[in-house]
């Protein structure tokens, strides 16, 4: 069910696009349209495009909860074939939630150095 989801997904990756563009919104509304009309059809069932799209939010919902697991030190996790193709389809669009921005630096963060107020408050008097 959800592999065959992925699948659709995948041949109209415009649907996981960010942009707020007029023309790109109506190109993901016919994406979305066509993601119905072959998922519906594949599988046999009748689902809205709402439907769809709460399906695929979960989907990235659950993929981010298994994925954080793995960066906090946990044991390693194993993903499903469907899992492993939408989070490679999830970075092949630069999705900054589940990759790297490009061209962000790892910044170490150094403590203040200790400055000695006794020396200035006695030289002031």
């Amino acid at each position: 069910d959800k592999a065959l989801f992925v699948k659709v997904i995948a041949k109209q990756s415009v649907v996981l696009d960010k942009s707020k563009i007029p023309s790109a919104i109506s190109a993901k509304k016919e994406a979305w349209k066509t993601v119905a009309d072959t998922y519906n059809k594949a599988s046999g069932t009748d689902l809205t495009t709402a439907q769809l799209l709460k399906m695929l939010n979960n989907i990235k919902t659950r993929l981010k909860k298994k994925t954080d697991l793995k960066c906090t030190g946990n044991k390693p996790i194993k993903l499903n074939n469907w899992e492993t193709q939408f989070f490679e389809l999830l970075n092949d669009n630069g999705n900054p939630v589940f990759s790297q921005v490009p061209g962000s630096v790892a910044v170490g963060v150094n403590a203040p150095e200790e400055i000695d107020v006794s020396e200035e408050s006695s030289t002031s008097t």
